[in-house]
């Protein structure tokens, strides 16, 4: 049976040391979970959370970061689970670091982040690593300095949906996989999300494969509400079977010179700085059903390095250029404007 470990906020003092105790103890214990009482808790450094592990909140429990620089609560092991908790992270300005995040899971299987809130965090709102088995469901990610919410390392096997990404720092929602990591993110669907007023893309998808991004709503971001590309600069894989259907999107890039919905980068084979060779053409992008309304540049782009795409009826609507630039071999894409 389950171990249950109850914690009572404490009267504004520093709450790390037993918010950590508990959660050591129930993973000591074979598994259970950890519940925060209503009220803040005030943490100071790092929190961890290991296998069969639930931290979950009560009354709108909060965690709040006492040091910006150390707002990341890690997860490891598998079935681990988060549901509820609020984390505040206080900050004032971006870190990259993975240890002033909202929620940050390396290695994990079977791992579920449900309703969770994270506000003002220096780095990114939920960063996965090397997960499988992930979801994330019902959260709200909130003026983070970096993405909303990031997926790289291989991680794989994943839902995300249902969630809010606002104001955030960086893109929405990323899937990213860097030629570094020796793989790429795969096979995750990302749907019915709201993305609204962040500083870079909506939704991004770079060495990604296997990914359906089904029925979101993306508004009023600075780049591309949809950005699917290989990236040299950053040496990403190129994304490959990435589905993209039914999603609306409003006045997107914003400030920066992408189209609204852009697919666009990879040149074949190329060599990669380690001597081996890379293929990195995109391949194999469907476009069905999206509504995009107001874009402060191109309507949809599709560049000619893409290979084996396809779709229809979509609608493209009050953009500042072309409604559709559809390289040759995107001749079968549709692209209306409402005539």
């Amino acid at each position: 049976m389950a171990q249950l470990r109850t914690l009572v906020r404490s009267a504004g003092g520093d709450d790390t040391a037993a918010l950590q105790a508990a959660l050591d103890a129930v993973g000591a214990a074979g598994g259970g979970e950890v519940l925060l009482a209503p009220g803040d808790f005030g943490y100071s450094d790092n929190l961890v959370v290991r296998a069969r592990t639930t931290l979950r909140a009560q009354g709108g429990a909060r965690l709040v970061a006492r040091n910006p620089e150390r707002s990341s609560v890690f997860l490891e092991g598998a079935d681990v689970a988060v549901r509820e908790v609020t984390i505040v992270g206080n900050a004032q300005g971006r870190s990259s670091s993975d240890r002033a995040m909202g929620l940050r899971g390396g290695g994990c299987t079977g791992l579920t982040i449900d309703g969770v809130t994270v506000r003002a965090v220096a780095g990114g709102g939920i960063l996965l690593r090397d997960c499988a088995g992930f979801r994330i469901t019902g959260c709200l990610i909130e003026d983070t300095f970096a993405d909303g919410i990031h997926l790289t390392e291989r991680s794989r096997q994943g839902i995300v949906s249902g969630n809010r990404c606002l104001a955030t720092g960086d893109d929405g929602i990323a899937c990213v996989g860097y030629q570094k990591d020796g793989d790429v993110v795969s096979h995750v669907a990302i749907t019915g999300n709201l993305v609204a007023g962040g500083k870079a893309r909506g939704i991004a998808c770079l060495g990604a494969h296997h990914v359906s991004i089904a029925g979101n709503v993306i508004t009023g971001t600075a780049a591309a509400g949809i950005y699917l590309a290989q990236e040299n600069n950053y040496q990403t894989y190129a994304p490959r079977f990435v589905a993209i259907t039914g999603n609306v999107l409003s006045d997107v890039s914003k400030r920066v010179g992408h189209a609204g919905i852009f697919v666009r980068g990879g040149e074949g084979t190329r060599p990669t700085r380690d001597g081996r060779r890379l293929e990195d053409a995109i391949v194999g992008v469907t476009l069905v059903g999206n509504l995009l309304d107001g874009s402060g540049n191109d309507g949809v782009l599709v560049g000619d390095d893409v290979r084996a795409v396809a779709g229809g009826a979509n609608l493209a609507v009050a953009v500042a250029r072309r409604r559709a630039v559809l390289g040759r071999r995107a001749g079968s894409v549709e692209v209306g404007g409402g005539e």
